[in-house]
């Protein structure tokens, strides 16, 4: 099932992106509430422009092939606490990442330097000069060595980011069922409209 957490910001940077492909017979979900939108089942065309047809909180879903919208209060209150194990899992993993991004920054600043210790490499092929080999040499074992000391220091960080992806895709079922739910309840009540 495609599953998808955008902010109203992210919409335009979805536009451009290339379309997950969803049937329109397949079940859908999109749950819009202020900035925040969680999407499962449907392609990034549709969700992008459901966003820009509808505005304010609502609830949209499709069921064997018919489209439903729902707005009413308490289904829109129930769905936002549906979703709060998820935002607790995605604050966590925002921690996680601003964690490792210092390390994946150095690890891009190494790349770098090995980038530019191949070129000196290369460029010293066509000259005889032992002295420069050696120090370009130690160089590549520096790198080497500082590569192995950031990899040790990210890998803790990095298990940390894999537990919480596991424990994501786990909270997201249950957050799919409990949408599902009031999704199907809203339409045994009157309070799913259809729309097209």
């Amino acid at each position: 099932m495609i599953r998808i957490r955008v902010s109203l910001a992210a919409v335009a940077i979805l536009a451009a992106a290339p379309p997950l492909a969803a049937s329109p017979s397949t079940p859908a979900l999109a749950l819009c509430l202020g900035e925040t939108s969680y999407v499962t089942g449907m392609d990034i065309d549709d969700f992008v422009a459901l966003r820009k047809a509808r505005t304010g909180d609502f609830l949209w879903f499709r069921r064997d092939g018919k489209r439903y919208l729902v707005t009413d209060a308490g289904v829109l209150d129930a769905a936002g606490k549906a979703l709060q194990p998820s935002d607790e899992v995605r604050r966590e993993m925002d921690g996680v990442s601003a964690r490792l991004k210092p390390y994946e920054d150095r690890e891009e600043q190494i790349d770098r330097e090995e980038t530019a210790l191949d070129d000196a490499e290369d460029a010293l092929d066509d000259r005889d000069d032992a002295a420069e080999s050696r120090r370009l040499e130690t160089r590549r074992l520096e790198i080497e060595a500082q590569r192995r000391v950031l990899r040790s220091e990210m890998r803790p960080i990095e298990e940390e980011e894999r537990r919480l992806e596991t424990r994501e895709r786990e909270v997201e079922i249950v957050v799919d069922a409990e949408l599902e739910r009031l999704a199907d309840d809203a339409l045994r009540r009157g309070l799913a409209q259809p729309v097209r």
